[in-house]
């Protein structure tokens, strides 16, 4: 492999990994705007739906974890 070859790639690899950062931008700016754009009535919707799940799942771990401390004689 030369140094030209070697210089190539390297710069493609660095242009490959600057897109993917772009992309990943894109990603980020293109959700701000969806939650901006959404109804509250929804975005309050949708939080609370994932509060009903997450809260009852959290404590049913959190009762896990704490069963694990637990004498074998309980």
């Amino acid at each position: 492999m030369t140094d030209q070859n070697f210089n190539s790639e390297a710069n493609a690899t660095t242009a490959q990994a600057s897109k993917n950062q772009a992309g990943v931008g894109t990603a980020t700016n293109q959700f701000r705007s969806m939650m901006q754009s959404m109804d509250p009535e929804v975005r309050l919707f949708v939080i609370n739906q994932l509060l009903v799940i997450v809260v009852p799942v959290g404590l049913m771990f959190a009762l896990w974890i704490g069963m694990l401390s637990w004498d074998r004689r309980r």
